[in-house]
């Protein structure tokens, strides 16, 4: 079982001692949560970003797939929540399938524009 709390003390101390971060886990979490009203029963919902160029396969994802089939499941009593995932790069076949095979997961595909004005834009490709 991975403590968080001890990681992200961790990450503290070596930042203090040493003027660096050192994470050893890649990522874990989600980038956002919001909630909504159902049936006057809050529904949290996990959000995850992916601004990459590259395909994203599972190994990517894991720590979102983690949150939500857990620690959102359990808080929702296995419900109506939602994992939203936006990406900008290709998803791998077994990323497409686990979205295709799962009521609580929802992809959308962001269109990636680098500008002058900016280093980036995002646009919902429809």
């Amino acid at each position: 079982m991975v403590l968080y709390n001890k990681l992200r003390l961790q990450r503290n101390e070596q930042f203090k001692l040493y003027n660096t971060y050192y994470n050893p886990i890649k990522e874990y979490g989600l980038d956002g949560i919001s909630e909504e009203i159902i049936n006057d029963k809050i529904i949290y919902h996990g959000i995850q970003c992916k601004l990459w160029n590259k395909t994203l396969y599972g190994k990517d994802l894991t720590t979102f797939f983690e949150v939500i089939f857990t620690r959102l499941m359990e808080k929702n009593y296995g419900g109506n929540f939602k994992g939203y995932l936006y990406h900008s790069g290709p998803l791998s076949q077994n990323v497409i399938e686990a979205f295709l095979n799962s009521r609580h997961l929802v992809e959308h595909k962001l269109e990636y524009q680098s500008t002058e004005q900016s280093s980036s834009t995002l646009t919902f490709k429809k």
